[in-house]
């Protein structure tokens, strides 16, 4: 994040930062949100409060893997900008 925040305070353009923090915050908040409902079971459903709270967490998490991009093709970006590696394949349809 501070990478990025220089670059965008000179000027510059950011990189892949962004996309590396968003991967990273996808694969660790997803887990964290399903956990989190399963503690809470069936009173999910009925929840209001901070129970209301986690199961928004849960459904927001699971948008936020679309939102900006998927995950695989941040990844793919990842692959090809930062390590890289070659573009994937068209699929022939």
């Amino acid at each position: 994040s501070l990478r990025s925040t220089y670059r965008a305070l000179l000027g510059r353009p950011i990189g892949v930062e962004g996309s590396i923090g968003k991967t990273v915050a996808a694969e660790v908040a997803q887990p964290l949100g399903d956990l989190c409902l399963d503690l809470l079971g069936d009173r999910a459903a009925f929840a209001d409060g901070d129970e209301e709270a986690v199961t928004g967490l849960f459904l927001r998490v699971r948008a936020a893997t679309i939102a900006g991009g998927t995950s695989e093709v941040l990844r793919n970006l990842l692959a090809e900008q930062a390590l890289g590696l070659p573009r994937e394949p068209l699929s022939s349809r």
